[in-house]
């Protein structure tokens, strides 16, 4: 069950990531943040309970954070260019 919610707050941080690079606005910035948040937090735990391969889980978990920084760097970038702040 706790892999089911990793895998779709994952999912809904990606998600939440590519509507805010169209559709910038604090609240999704904040969003993604919360959802990220709340992935590492029980990928880490599932890495410590399940004795995961610790390489492999830090790989994916890079690849991951890589996708969602970017797309959170431009959303932010995007937004106080909007703004004007």
């Amino acid at each position: 069950m706790l892999i089911l919610i990793h895998i779709t707050a994952a999912l809904l941080s990606l998600l939440q990531a590519t509507y805010g690079l169209f559709v910038p606005s604090r609240g999704k910035l904040q969003a993604t943040y919360a959802l990220v948040a709340v992935t590492f937090a029980i990928g880490t735990y599932l890495v410590w309970h399940l004795h995961a391969p610790l390489l492999q889980s830090c790989l994916s978990g890079l690849a991951y954070l890589t996708l969602i920084l970017a797309a959170t760097v431009v959303t932010w970038h995007r937004l106080h260019r909007v703004s004007g702040s």
